[in-house]
C-alpha cells in the first residue's frame, strides 16, 4: 500500500516531461528537414573525455550570440579563427550541427 502514494508524483513528472521537457529536446531529423545557415567561428579545440578532440565554434543568430561543440574524427584538424557554416534550427538556434566539410573563407 505504500506504493500507492508515490503514484500521484510518477504520474506528474511523466506528464512535466512530455509536455514541457520533451519538445525542448530537438530530433536530429527535425533539424535536417527544417533549417538555417549561419556562419560560425573555431573558437578553441580541446580533448574530449574519451581522448579525442572537439571544437569549440560560436555563431550569430539575430544578433545573439551562441556556441556548441563537435567532437572530431581522428584525422580531422580544424584551427582556431576557421570558419564554417553552421545549420541550426530557427525556433531555437541553440540546436545546431558544425559542418566541418562546408568551410568558408
Amino acid at each position: 500500500m505504500k506504493w500507492k502514494k508515490f503514484i500521484g508524483p510518477i504520474i506528474g513528472l511523466v506528464l512535466l516531461y512530455f509536455i514541457i521537457l520533451r519538445p525542448l529536446f530537438i530530433n536530429p531529423y527535425l533539424l535536417r528537414e527544417h533549417h538555417e545557415f549561419t556562419r560560425g567561428t573555431i573558437i578553441d579545440v580541446v580533448t574530449g573525455s574519451e581522448g579525442s578532440p572537439s571544437a569549440v565554434f560560436e555563431y550569430t543568430v539575430d544578433n545573439k550570440r551562441y556556441s556548441g561543440y563537435l567532437n572530431l574524427d581522428i584525422g580531422i584538424n580544424v584551427k582556431i579563427g576557421e570558419h564554417y557554416n553552421v545549420m541550426y534550427y530557427p525556433p531555437n538556434p541553440k540546436n545546431s550541427e558544425l559542418l566541418i566539410d562546408h568551410w568558408v573563407p
